[in-house]
């Protein structure tokens, strides 16, 4: 499990920046362009054959303990729907040590499932 910021931008086409000058002419000169027109959080679950979650944090919200134990509850479901066909029972969590990861609230629901 990582979390990661997704920026969003508009990539400058390869048509707008080849502009023909004479030889001995400058090239034109631009203004910077903003790059990230804005920016989320996405929180990203994987195992060893691919993603299998992706949550995408809603403007204004941050990541607690409330809403990453909602996070695990979708892990759960997505684990079970994905894997119907093994019979592994036991997952294994690796994740950072932030403070919404190692809550007593988060703890209590990684060991009691």
């Amino acid at each position: 499990m990582d979390e990661t910021w997704l920026h969003h931008f508009t990539p400058k086409s390869n048509r707008r920046s080849s502009e023909r000058t004479e030889h001995d002419e400058p090239t034109p000169k631009r203004g910077k362009t903003q790059q990230s027109a804005g920016k989320v959080m996405a929180s990203v679950f994987w195992d060893a054959h691919g993603i299998i979650f992706i949550d995408y944090l809603k403007k204004g919200r941050t990541i607690n303990s409330d809403y990453y134990i909602v996070l695990l509850d979708c892990l759960k479901d997505e684990i079970a729907e994905k894997q119907r066909h093994s019979k592994k029972k036991k997952v294994l969590l690796h994740q950072k040590i932030a403070p919404c990861h190692r809550s007593v609230k988060t703890m209590a629901k990684i060991f009691v499932e």
